[in-house]
């Protein structure tokens, strides 16, 4: 319960402010600058709208994650083609659902290789994130609610640890998500435009993710995302939770942002997705 208490009112904190339907995202960011968090807030980089856009499209894509994972576990309904097509199909919703916003990030290493590669701004990369925690938090309590799991139990959708080395382990989960990062560069360049169909980037991205849970799933657990780890581990933890850090936890984390910081610096170096 003080897990929840804790996600509501960081949500009641950054309360919705409604997008201007006339101006494109960027037009948006362009235009309110000067009605940013910078007035006095602590987060001072980002506007309402973007950590609102981050924290319900994270929570929309680990909501059909988690839900798919618990249903693969608990009830054993789900084979492992099963559990990637909806965890492919949250990830398009929830880019469909906030990248008007917030240019649906909704990951972690996606915002670090995009600020490391000067394609975002560095000083919104902590706010990006903790919304990013924020919406995976709420789902986690959501997804433990509806099965009736208690808080304070590491919930099956934390990440389990495969019986593999650290570093094999850390080398998978980062190539599979630099294959994730150059994915979503070339559908969000400018100059593949012509090949994406209109609104076709969130599926093709969704396809990415649910093709390398196939690969790699059974070997690491096909991570790819560090707040899809860190939201349920911090849930246990404030719920006076034990073990929700064990040795290791880290893997999940580091690999997907060295990972996806490499890829998308070798897909714009080489592949010239933004020009």
């Amino acid at each position: 319960m003080r897990a929840f208490l804790l996600i509501a009112a960081a949500l009641q904190a950054a309360a919705f402010s409604p997008p201007r339907a006339a101006l494109s995202y960027k037009q948006q960011s362009a235009t309110s600058a000067t009605a940013t968090f910078a007035r006095g807030g602590a987060l001072a980089a980002a506007t309402r709208d973007e950590l609102i856009g981050e924290a319900t499209g994270t929570a929309i894509l680990l909501t059909f994650g988690y839900g798919a994972v618990a249903t693969s576990a608990i009830d054993g309904a789900l084979t492992l083609s099963g559990v990637a097509a909806v965890w492919g199909l949250g990830v398009a919703l929830g880019v469909l659902a906030s990248n008007d916003l917030s240019g649906a990030h909704l990951n972690p290493a996606v915002t670090a290789a995009l600020a490391a590669t000067q394609k975002f701004p560095v000083k919104k990369v902590v706010p990006y994130i903790g919304a990013q925690l924020v919406g995976g938090m709420v789902a986690s309590v959501l997804t433990s609610a509806t099965r009736g799991l208690a808080l304070a139990a590491p919930a099956p959708w934390i990440m389990g640890f495969p019986g593999l080395t650290s570093a094999r382990a850390c080398f998978i989960e980062g190539w599979t998500t630099a294959i994730l990062a150059t994915m979503v560069v070339v559908t969000g360049g400018r100059r593949h435009a012509s090949t994406v169909p209109g609104k076709g980037g969130p599926f093709i991205v969704g396809a990415t993710v649910a093709g390398m849970i196939c690969l790699v799933g059974p070997l690491t657990g096909a991570g790819f995302n560090p707040a899809r780890d860190l939201a349920p581990r911090l849930v246990a933890l404030l719920s006076g939770g034990a073990g929700a850090f064990p040795a290791g936890w880290w893997i999940y984390s580091a690999g997907p942002v060295v990972g996806a910081v490499l890829g998308a610096a070798l897909c714009l170096r080489c592949l010239g997705s933004d020009k």
